[in-house]
């Protein structure tokens, strides 16, 4: 790949949104409640229970969890400022962020996520 194509693929990357969306702040706020929220809510409070063992204790986790929810909030809302354009959640910046070889690290991240989404699913039931 030539200069010339470089620069044009990377512009071509900041510029374009195939998907047809852009992600606004109340979106992207609503997309990480959800995540953080999500079914969860319901069964993991009695694993941690049993994992911790004192109920005051499972009250100082449940206060220090939205500080750590703010942080992946705050990490969210820096990258979609850098590209307000986009959408496509890690795949935009990874695109960037690696672009040879083409689609190599996003489709690996995706294949992961995928795997281990479904080993901690199984394994908090």
């Amino acid at each position: 790949m030539c200069k010339k194509e470089r620069i044009f693929w990377h512009s071509h990357l900041l510029q374009s949104n195939p998907l047809g969306h852009e992600v606004t702040l109340l979106s992207a706020v609503m997309l990480n409640v959800g995540v953080m929220l999500g079914a969860g809510i319901y069964s993991v409070p009695g694993v941690v229970l049993n994992s911790v063992g004192s109920i005051g204790l499972l009250f100082v986790f449940w206060l220090l969890a939205p500080l750590f929810a703010l942080c992946g909030l705050m990490v969210y809302s820096e990258y979609t400022s850098m590209f307000p354009k986009r959408s496509g959640g890690e795949v935009v910046y990874l695109e960037q962020a690696y672009p040879r070889p083409r689609f190599f690290v996003p489709v690996t991240f995706a294949v992961t996520s995928v795997l281990l989404s479904c080993v901690l699913s199984v394994h908090i039931e």
